[in-house]
């Protein structure tokens, strides 16, 4: 996949959005994705298969689209933790989310100690 975004749900549909494959599998856990707990998409809807390795997470793309369905999930998502986006973009709602968990991080005080471990901007895609 080039550079985008990917966005990985859990049971409880929490959103989490990587750039790319690599980060993702870095950041899913190996029990959790044996025990079937994530669905992963995307930018444009791609269906990713998500499999354990041992310890190793891999995400591939199946060839499968299914863009009305994270769209849903994503508009549930931001409803329900009242996050807003003006776009209808894929991209830009993930940034949106992005920016929402970076506003919620902590430590947030003291200020430095923040920026050092979170960066001053938020990451985006």
């Amino acid at each position: 996949m080039a550079r985008g975004a990917l966005f990985v749900f859990d049971r409880e549909n929490w959103c989490s959005v990587f750039r790319d494959e690599a980060e993702a599998a870095g950041q899913l856990e190996a029990n959790d994705v044996e025990a079937a707990e994530y669905v992963a998409f995307d930018q444009d809807g791609t269906v990713m298969e998500i499999a354990a390795d041992g310890l190793d997470v891999r995400l591939r793309p199946t060839g499968a689209q299914d863009l009305p369905h994270l769209r849903r999930r994503l508009t549930r998502f931001l409803d329900e933790r009242r996050i807003t986006c003006a776009s209808e973009d894929v991209t830009d709602i993930g940034n949106a989310i992005l920016e929402a968990e970076w506003q919620r991080r902590w430590p947030n005080r003291p200020r430095w100690l923040a920026t050092r471990l979170h960066g001053d901007v938020p990451p985006t895609l």
